[in-house]
């Protein structure tokens, strides 16, 4: 039997926004909760909260039991959150514009599933040539992950960012000589390569693509 011209424009409608609006049943399988809404990737800043005041109970014992050593503790603890409000706030203000002016659709062909050998030099790039602590790189790795770069991708630039970063390079040709450095160099690099790839199918296709959905969901 033929079918009415305009159901066939209405079914063809129905498919294009389909990928929006998302598969029945997907919203149940990305939702654990099933609320329908999505969990913020890495339970958010509450998620951190247990620990905060594990951190405070030591704190407090150490005082107890060796004020001495509990006020050297809470000094280096306080430079230590000195230092990380004074990096943090630049790096949130780089990654909102980040965020704004370039789209998605940009950084996929560059650092998503099929960017292949030119995605792993860039992400590596990016993490070797980057300044500050490890810790900067994981709100950068959020970001990457918005924006549809890979899991394998970013879990090279992290390692990048720890282990190849140039000026630490250049530190030990100074200090270590030339031939040491560039060994250590190119072991880290294939041991990147080889954790991050070795990461991504530990993890599985159906947990990688519940990972990605999260993030997908903020682009």
């Amino acid at each position: 039997m033929a079918t009415s011209p305009v159901r066939d424009i209405r079914e063809e409608q129905r498919r294009q926004e389909q990928p929006k609006q998302g598969r029945p049943g997907s919203e149940r399988a990305q939702c654990p909760s099933g609320n329908g809404k999505t969990p913020p990737p890495g339970g958010g800043w509450k998620s951190g909260l247990p620990a905060f005041g594990v951190a405070l109970a030591l704190l407090g014992a150490l005082f107890f039991l060796n004020p001495a050593q509990g006020r050297e503790v809470a000094r280096l603890w306080k430079e230590s959150t000195y230092t990380v409000l004074g990096l943090l706030p630049p790096v949130f203000l780089l990654l909102g514009l980040f965020d704004s002016w370039v789209s998605r659709e940009r950084i996929i062909p560059l650092l998503g599933e099929g960017s292949g050998i030119r995605g792993g030099v860039l992400a590596t790039l990016l993490g070797a040539l980057a300044a500050g602590p490890l810790y900067l790189s994981f709100p950068i790795a959020e970001v990457m992950l918005v924006k549809g770069a890979s899991l394998r991708n970013v879990f090279v630039f992290v390692g990048a960012w720890s282990t190849m970063k140039i000026p630490m390079f250049l530190f030990e040709v100074g200090s270590l000589g030339g031939r040491f450095a560039v060994v250590r160099y190119a072991v880290s690099l294939v041991g990147i390569v080889l954790i991050a790839k070795g990461t991504e199918l530990f993890l599985g296709k159906e947990e990688r693509r519940l990972l990605l959905a999260r993030y997908e969901t903020e682009a």
